[in-house]
């Protein structure tokens, strides 16, 4: 593809603490640093080349989610993948909160969230409005996090109980 990409298809764009520039195609990950793109494949060790997801960490490394509901973490240019009881289908939103766990949204499977290596899973079963797209995931200044569906409307997490937000009638 031009001009370094990997793909023309982008799904994701985010900035790390350094100023570079992460772009997530459906053929694999791109930085842009200095005006130099660095790739990122399954050749260098992404569990899979549509990049769904980027959350940057704050010890300088970027999270990346991925189709098949894989998370990859890339410090220093090395590539760990994170799989370990998250669900298998596709990451499609990454967040950290301020108490540093990150949050994964599924296009299927609800949410997780990743503390100290421990996963919680967030469904139907915990007041979720069925097990909808995540679409988008945002921590407020109160903490509530806020989790925005495909076709379900809003979702708000407060103090462990689920609110939902649909259209007015």
């Amino acid at each position: 593809s031009r001009n370094g990409l990997p793909g023309n298809h982008i799904r994701a764009i985010q900035e790390d603490r350094h100023g570079a520039l992460w772009f997530g195609t459906d053929a694999g990950l791109a930085c842009l640093d200095r005006d130099r793109f660095t790739m990122f494949t399954t050749r260098n060790g992404l569990p899979n080349n549509s990049i769904r997801a980027l959350v940057p960490a704050s010890d300088g490394s970027i999270w990346v989610g991925a189709n098949g509901g894989k998370l990859a973490r890339i410090s220093s240019g090395v590539v760990s993948v994170v799989s370990s009881g998250l669900p298998t289908s596709d990451t499609t939103a990454l967040l950290f909160d301020r108490e540093g766990n990150l949050w994964i949204g599924y296009d299927q499977h609800g949410i997780a969230r990743l503390s100290h290596g421990s996963v919680s899973r967030y469904g139907a079963a915990q007041g979720l409005p069925g097990d909808s797209v995540m679409n988008a995931l945002l921590e407020d200044s109160e903490g509530s996090l806020w989790i925005g569906l495909l076709g379900d409307g809003l979702v708000q997490l407060r103090d462990g109980k689920f609110t939902s937000f649909g259209v007015a009638e």
